[in-house]
């Protein structure tokens, strides 16, 4: 039995041996390439320094609000809270990620980003004689509130819409039945008509839309009216 071992093993190391000799000119092939490509690109760097001091400015300012007007206080600056400031892609991430996502605030709350020099009010003179354009989120498609909000913050500040310089800011409002995304802008004039529709065009485009799912522009002087206010654009 013993006899019988030893062959079994000098056997299996004769087949071993024989897989190495077969399998040695492409290891040695696969080295010689790797040898030569070392050689081409030269010795690594000793290190990549990064200076995290460096911030990458915005083309302009923007301030986040808060507001939840739950006690049904008066229509003031009163009732929003100043979140932050922000004139850097370091300042809007840092701000970002340390705030509550649309999802986790309760019903009735809203964000607002706009702009350093207007207040998120119909009565601020820079909205005064503008309108919105709104995306209705069903409770069904709640879950997706966040991430669509995070699009339409990063194409503002990222300069994406045609003529930003008609663009006021954006608005998330959480409720119980439907959540919404209003982005508004500076005129609502029927002279202004194909600056609102190009920025409502590019508002699909940045949110992904699909054909089925509409967005309507109203004026803000149709809200103020306490009345239903009268769809003026739909795409």
């Amino acid at each position: 039995m013993a006899e019988v071992a030893v062959e079994d093993e000098a056997t299996l190391a004769e087949a071993e041996a024989e897989a190495e000799a077969e399998a040695s000119p492409e290891v040695a092939a696969e080295g010689d390439a790797m040898d030569t490509l070392s050689a081409e690109l030269g010795p690594p760097p000793d290190g990549i320094s990064i200076d995290f001091n460096i911030k990458h400015p915005l083309q302009r300012c923007w301030t986040m609000w808060y507001d939840n007007p739950g006690g049904r206080s008066a229509w003031t600056m009163d009732r929003f809270k100043k979140i932050s400031a922000v004139t850097t892609v370091e300042d809007f991430w840092r701000m970002y990620n340390n705030i509550m996502p649309p999802s986790g605030l309760c019903n009735g709350s809203n964000y607002h980003l706009f702009k350093e020099d207007i207040q998120p009010m119909w009565e601020d003179e820079h909205n005064r004689h503008g309108g919105k354009w709104i995306v209705i989120f069903p409770k069904g498609r709640k879950d997706s509130l966040d991430e669509y909000w995070l699009y339409l913050l990063l194409a503002m500040i990222g300069e994406s819409f045609h003529d930003l310089d008609e663009v006021c800011g954006a608005v998330v409002s959480v409720r119980k039945n439907q959540s919404e995304l209003a982005l508004w802008t500076k005129d609502a004039a029927p002279e202004a008509q194909e600056s609102v529709m190009k920025i409502g065009i590019t508002l699909r485009q940045v949110l992904g839309l699909d054909d089925k799912w509409k967005i309507g522009y109203q004026a803000h002087e149709d809200g103020m009216k306490k009345e239903t206010p009268a769809t003026l654009y739909e795409i």
